[in-house]
């Protein structure tokens, strides 16, 4: 949070925070991670990206430039055919869903301006939307990327599909929420939103957020 800017925090620290995340993505990317977690690679190069764009913005040093503290080996961000293009095309909204709960299947569904819904079985979308893989085992994380948000209303939905777990032990799930948007804010800085909601019925498809793009680039989120 303190590399997307948070008020107070200063130079040092944000650049701190920079390195922090960088080399917490690179852990990622090295981590042979069990087949239910395939392809985890995606979602953490896609908030790398976000997190770089306003690095860039900012003069906060990246440790991944050339000449950095870190360095991601090539093969490394080849993780899907999608991937490896994430650290170097713009990225202009970013939806990133997370829960709490082991073992359980939520779903993300973005339903964009024209009305296509992106999901699992709807993945790409003709304004370039893309979701990443459908994690059913785990806890995610999902994430919607868009490299040029069209204007409009974007509705954003969690849908709890199933629970893999003993049923006495499945309660409640919290859906976790970040929506970044590197050029979104006020003046064209970046605008960066988190919210919790919770979900306790299987097969729900809760609408849990609305982003809506005007038509100078600017970002608002909000409740439904």
């Amino acid at each position: 949070a303190l590399v997307l800017g948070v008020a107070g925090a200063d130079d040092a620290q944000r650049q701190r925070a920079m390195e922090k995340a960088c080399s917490h993505v690179k852990e990622v990317l090295v981590t042979r991670w069990a087949e239910r977690f395939r392809e985890v690679e995606y979602p953490a190069l896609a908030l790398l990206r976000c997190v770089r764009a306003h690095a860039a913005q900012t003069g906060i040093h990246d440790p991944l430039s050339e000449g950095g503290a870190l360095s991601l080996p090539a093969q490394l961000v080849a993780c899907t055919p999608a991937a490896s293009a994430l650290l170097e095309i713009p990225l202009g909204l970013l939806i990133w869903m997370g829960w709490d709960t082991d073992n359980t299947d939520i779903d993300l569904h973005v339903v964009e301006p024209s009305g296509n819904e992106v999901y699992y079985s709807n993945p790409s979308s003709a304004i370039g939307g893309h979701i990443s893989r459908d994690f059913t085992q785990g806890y995610g994380p999902e994430v919607y990327t868009l490299a040029k948000p069209v204007k409009g209303e974007y509705l954003v939905k969690a849908k709890y599909f199933a629970s893999h777990q003993p049923s006495a032990t499945t309660g409640t799930t919290s859906v976790v929420l970040w929506t970044m948007a590197p050029r979104g804010g006020v003046y064209g800085r970046p605008m960066i939103d988190f919210r919790t909601v919770r979900l306790d019925a299987h097969k729900e498809k809760l609408e849990v957020l609305r982003v809506k793009v005007a038509s100078d680039g600017k970002v608002v989120v909000r409740a439904p």
